[in-house]
């Protein structure tokens, strides 16, 4: 199959495009050349400032007839700002870049990468048919970015001959995660103190992905007929196991986990419902 792949020098991008080119034709749209990209296949477009030429500088790609574009550029909130307004209009310019592009190219299939991160942070179990309401997260712009997406995408490309999946994916896990995400705060913490702090119980759970599971779950999509909203996890990890994971790769016998006192939200019951991939074939 021949893959398009955007946000492919990102930490999940490099991975996929990794996992799949092994049996597939990749190709890029990225404003960043990557050590492990392939010339004749990376197509250099800035996204969330597409040029009025973007039918010339893709035309070559049109040729190729891409089946199937996987979706992931986007911004990501990197600061100490726990709401950067900014990631909102950027990401609102990334979707219509890429509308235009699909029209352009006319793949069969495209996966959207949206976020877990569109449910509200409240207690309860989320499936695909709960309510989206993200306005007191901390990542508020990030996420209502997503659902903007979620619905541009549909509304706009409707006409298409298109399948349209848009995959809620939690945390993914790796050692190239953003650094201000909270495994990767734990394993700063045990490199400086040894010590990794929690505020409140740890109980509070988290939903994560691993690699291996996203990649999988990712082949049985494109192979299957399912089009619509998925939420795309392995599980939901308590914040305690997420320290003792940290622990186990990279702490040493006395690393310890210090539980402080925070407020009541520290200790939110928060689910993410993965039965709809889990059962997905």
């Amino acid at each position: 199959m021949k893959i398009l792949i955007t946000g492919s020098t990102g930490y999940i991008g490099e991975v996929i495009k990794r996992e799949f080119s092994y049996k597939n034709k990749i190709y890029e749209i990225t404003r960043h050349k990557s050590k492990q990209s392939l010339e004749k296949s990376i197509f250099y477009t800035t996204l969330d400032n597409l040029h009025n030429n973007y039918k010339d500088d893709l035309k070559i790609l049109k040729k190729q007839k891409i089946e199937c574009v996987i979706h992931l550029a986007n911004e990501v909130n990197k600061s100490n700002l726990s709401n950067n307004e900014k990631i909102f209009n950027t990401n609102l310019n990334i979707t219509h870049s890429m509308i235009k592009i699909i029209k352009y190219l006319k793949p069969k299939i495209f996966l959207n990468f949206s976020s877990t991160s569109v449910y509200p942070y409240v207690k309860g179990y989320f499936d695909e048919l709960a309510n989206v309401n993200p306005s007191k997260n901390n990542d508020f712009f990030y996420a209502l970015s997503k659902i903007n997406s979620e619905f541009l995408f549909n509304n706009l490309l409707s006409d298409l001959n298109l399948r349209i999946i848009h995959l809620r994916v939690a945390q993914v896990i790796s050692e190239n995660m953003p650094k201000n995400r909270i495994y990767p705060l734990f394993k700063q913490q045990l490199i400086k103190k040894n010590i990794i702090d929690i505020y409140g119980s740890g109980k509070r759970k988290v939903p994560i992905i691993f690699f291996a599971d996203l990649i999988k779950y990712i082949n049985i999509i494109i192979n299957s007929n399912f089009s619509g909203i998925i939420n795309v996890g392995t599980k939901n990890i308590s914040i305690e196991s997420l320290a003792k994971m940290a622990i186990k790769k990279i702490g040493k016998k006395n690393s310890k986990i210090h539980f402080k006192k925070g407020n009541v939200k520290s200790d939110i019951n928060f689910n993410v419902d993965f039965t709809k991939i889990r059962n997905l074939k």
